[in-house]
């Protein structure tokens, strides 16, 4: 079994995804267009991240599209150290 990593703070989670990511060749928006992280593939491919140290309703609502606003990134994702049971549901949301 896969060692929980501990983040300290939502800003350490989002620097640890954030240079994983780098590395990898996407590029990475912090606090940008109403994510956490706005981060964009080599291929322009968008992905619109909610970090939190802990996953609820409010991080799924924050995730949802916005009635205000039609245009969005590609995909939203959700990041959490750990979903604790949660992946199902996230699974059936998409």
């Amino acid at each position: 079994m896969r060692k929980q990593v501990q983040f300290a703070t939502e800003s350490d989670l989002c620097a640890s995804f954030i240079k994983h990511h780098e590395s990898r060749g996407y590029v990475a928006y912090a606090e940008s267009c109403g994510f956490d992280i706005l981060l964009v593939a080599p291929d322009g491919c968008q992905f619109g991240v909610q970090a939190k140290k802990s996953l609820n309703v409010k991080v799924l609502d924050q995730l949802l599209p916005s009635s205000h606003c039609e245009e969005g990134p590609d995909y939203r994702i959700i990041l959490v150290p750990d979903a604790r049971g949660l992946h199902r549901l996230c699974d059936a949301l998409g």
